[in-house]
């Protein structure tokens, strides 16, 4: 069977191989977590306290960084666990944000989760 050739004319393992990383500049990867807890009449979004740089002592979402080899799906669920010590909670993908300068510290895609709970 013949190997298939891309426009360049390079089998894969011939693209592969020279492949470039630094050719192709790496965002940082990022997991947010929408809590809604139901109220009464009405719901409720979780927010914490901002401990770090930047915005130090705002409010936001539970979320943070991926660690490497970690799937985004993991990291919503680890910060959560981390951030409220909540775990075990279905979360669905709402959307993914890369708008450029949306983080002082660079380029930051975040994929952003929701679940509910009932509030007791």
């Amino acid at each position: 069977m013949t190997e298939l050739r891309d426009k360049r004319g390079m089998t894969e393992a011939e693209a592969i191989a020279a492949y470039r990383k630094k050719n192709y500049p790496t965002p940082a990867l990022t997991a947010d977590v929408c809590l809604f807890a139901r109220s009464g009449a009405g719901w409720k979004l979780l927010l914490i306290r901002r401990g770090g740089h930047p915005y130090l002592g705002c409010w936001a979402l539970p979320g943070g960084f991926a660690d490497e080899g970690e799937t985004i799906e993991d990291t919503a669920a680890r910060e959560l666990r981390e951030e409220t010590g909540l775990e075990g909670l279905a979360l669905r993908l709402v959307g993914v944000y890369s708008a450029p300068g949306r983080d002082p510290r660079g380029w930051t895609v975040s994929a952003a989760y929701a679940t509910r709970v009932e509030e007791p």
